[in-house]
């Protein structure tokens, strides 16, 4: 059953890094193309386009924010381990500082994940809206509001991803000692020509 549960929790993990990072690159090339285009407008018709900036700025943000939870999906996050490292020895280290890694973080997006759903939903509940010149009309703020929801709410999965697979594989390796333990000889512990 467990076995199962997290067979499906690595389909739906890998699916969701995929459609991230498809979702981020597709963005980033529209952002590309868009900037291109804005440029050709500006310089050869003379004719800029006055809301360029705007939606390259949510452009950008969107790709950045949908991308956050794949990079930790992938261990490609920036870490600082040299202090561990140096103090506990590199496995030992990289243990602890993987487990408090994954737990702060898990918290801290969570948290996050939290407060910009109840920030986008205000903005929906009261129908906030704003002017823009790309729409040349006022649009609905929850709109822009969501990016931090979706991308804290990946980033939140995937470290409570970690954090499952963390410890199912402590209790794996506590089972497997325990095991291993029966098959251990007598002087076990002991130091060499010491008496047990």
């Amino acid at each position: 059953m467990l076995n199962r549960s997290l067979r499906v929790l690595e389909t739906v993990s890998s699916w969701l890094e995929k459609l991230s990072l498809g979702a981020a690159v597709f963005l980033l090339l529209a952002m590309a193309g868009f900037m291109f285009s804005s440029i050709i407008a500006r310089y050869v018709f003379n004719r800029p386009i006055a809301w360029s900036e705007e939606l390259l700025t949510f452009l950008f943000s969107y790709s950045i924010f949908i991308v956050l939870g794949a990079v930790v999906k992938s261990d490609q996050h920036i870490r600082i381990g040299f202090f561990l490292e140096k103090i506990a020895g590199e496995e030992r280290a990289k243990r602890i500082w993987t487990t408090l890694e994954n737990v702060i973080g898990l918290g801290i997006t969570a948290f996050f994940a939290y407060t910009a759903y109840r920030w986008t939903a205000a903005s929906y509940t009261i129908g906030e809206r704003e002017f823009t010149q790309f729409i040349q009309n006022f649009y609905p703020v929850w709109i822009v509001k969501v990016l931090p929801t979706v991308g804290m709410g990946l980033l939140s999965f995937f470290y409570l991803e970690r954090c499952i697979k963390q410890f199912v594989g402590f209790i794996a390796s506590k089972q497997e000692e325990s095991t291993a333990g029966s098959s251990v000889p007598p002087d076990y512990g002991t130091r060499q020509g010491e008496d047990p």
